[in-house]
């Protein structure tokens, strides 16, 4: 499908003509389908108004040039809705998200109430600040060694690495399929959680320090990994992010609000879900990255990894 873009006014012609039946005494023009009314083209002639190309020369912007091209418009619309466009899920994506966004610029001082920033008091403050705690804090930062490997010599890889006959560096040179990671000795850098992909992150976190692990299948390949370092976290004070923190509390009250009005639309409007048929959405629409394996060993890693930390295979 082409790139669509569609005006707002567009959108809600669209809208407003599939399945219109109103029959208003001022309609100028009457079509299968839908009408046009002097309100109508009175609205379309303020949207033309904003457009670049009748800014710098109004004169153009003729009254005819209005009724034109308003009429015009609507034909294509009429022409779509015949044609079923309108059910075309990618064409009422598009169409919805405009008009969500124009019916909510309209409606937002109904629907949620100002909050003052400086009505937020120094208690209010303190309280959100131990209650989020883990967001004012320097998240830990890991250091990580990790290449992939044909599964068929993930083992070997593996067992070399833990028995001291390879160094890590060397053994990803050796076995390492990616001609990146033969090069950097499966070096990937620091950097905090978050930063790894989706699917790795529980990976890393369980990762134990200077420990091999693998093979450990992520993003359709197997990987022998090892942690070599991990930073404490720092949690910051109070005081040193109060000016964040009263800003955090001003978001987190129009957050509240914003989902108090949402949850009652949906009670207003009576929400029903299919929770089977949304669960089969979430698991389809995961990304690869988005998957998440546990560690895959063979019973001879295992028994290695455990002499290894001083266990009994």
């Amino acid at each position: 499908m082409k790139r669509v873009t569609i005006t707002l006014a567009c959108t809600l012609a669209l809208l407003v003509s599939n399945g219109c039946d109103r029959q208003p005494d001022n309609a100028l023009v009457q079509y299968k389908g839908g009408v046009l009314t002097s309100e109508d083209l009175r609205a379309h002639y303020e949207g033309l108004k904003r457009k670049s190309q009748f800014r710098s020369k109004p004169e153009l912007l003729t009254p005819e040039f209005v009724f034109d091209h308003a009429l015009n418009m609507e034909m294509i619309i009429a022409k779509g809705l015949a044609e079923g466009l309108h059910h075309d899920p990618r064409v009422r994506a598009i169409l919805h998200e405009q008009m969500s966004d124009l019916f909510l610029k309209i409606m937002e001082e109904k629907l949620i109430t100002p909050v003052d920033r400086n009505s937020i008091t120094e208690e209010e403050m303190l309280t959100f600040y131990e209650q989020h705690k883990d967001q004012y804090q320097e998240k830990s930062r890991y250091t990580l060694s990790a290449f992939s490997v044909d599964p068929n010599k993930a083992t070997e890889a593996a067992n070399a690495i833990q028995k001291g006959q390879l160094d890590f560096a060397t053994a990803a040179a050796s076995y390492a399929l990616d001609k990146e990671e033969r090069k950097n000795g499966g070096k990937t850098g620091t950097r905090p959680l978050r930063r790894f992909q989706p699917a790795w992150q529980p990976v890393v976190e369980q990762l134990e320090l200077g420990v091999v692990s693998g093979p450990i299948q992520l993003d359709g390949k197997a990987w022998i990994m090892r942690l070599e370092g991990k930073t404490p976290p720092h949690q910051y004070s109070f005081e040193e992010k109060r000016p964040y923190i009263r800003n955090d509390v001003l978001y987190a009250r129009y957050r509240d609000q914003w989902q108090s009005v949402y949850d009652g639309l949906k009670k207003q409007f009576n929400v029903r879900i299919d929770q089977k048929l949304l669960d089969d959405f979430y698991q389809q629409a995961k990304s690869p990255e988005q998957q998440v394996h546990p560690p895959i060993q063979s019973e001879e890693t295992k028994k290695t990894a455990q002499v290894n930390q001083g266990g009994t295979p």
